[in-house]
């Protein structure tokens, strides 16, 4: 399945597609490469700290030795995450870009809201993870929210928009 798109709307009336592909906002190019230098900053640093205590410990050789993995486990997670920035912000460029074409091949599939958790920070709801069952699969998937957003209900109808396997997925969740 492509990149997905969650649209919260007000009525399912339209037997259109949704015009525009509206998918998160993926991490920015500047952004990025801010990460790049705060990551390569981080890894030397503990890099460098890492040999010193294993050729200069006096602890015992095995604690040396998961200090070393631990060390390699957190330059290895920082930069998957960064990887895993650019792959995204890529798929979702591309989203944007194909669904004008993707939308004149979606065939909708109706389906029902069955989980609706939201996702807070700070006391506030900022989205909601779905729950969307068409009969066939269940999808599951996050939506951001502003002041202004509609607030999905579990029991709500949804459609789902899509063309084929690579192509790009619209859902259409009704929300009050």
């Amino acid at each position: 399945m492509g990149t997905i798109a969650v649209h919260l709307v007000e009525n399912l009336d339209s037997p259109e597609p949704p015009v525009h592909f509206d998918g998160p906002r993926p991490v920015g190019h500047t952004a990025l490469a801010v990460l790049a230098v705060l990551f390569a900053a981080v890894s030397i640093a503990l890099l460098v700290a890492t040999v010193a205590f294993v050729q200069h410990g006096r602890e015992p050789m095995w604690i040396r030795t998961g200090a070393a993995i631990a060390a390699a486990g957190i330059i290895v997670g920082l930069w998957a995450m960064w990887g895993a920035g650019i792959r995204d912000g890529y798929a979702l460029r591309r989203a944007e870009r194909i669904w004008p074409e993707s939308r004149l091949r979606s065939i909708a599939d109706t389906g029902v809201v069955t989980a609706c958790q939201p996702i807070t920070a700070e006391g506030q709801v900022t989205g909601f993870r779905l729950t969307i069952d068409t009969g066939t699969a269940q999808l599951r998937v996050r939506v951001g929210v502003s002041e202004t957003d509609r607030t999905p209900r579990t029991g709500a109808p949804a459609r789902i928009w899509r063309a084929g396997a690579r192509d790009p997925v619209v859902i259409e969740a009704l929300a009050d």
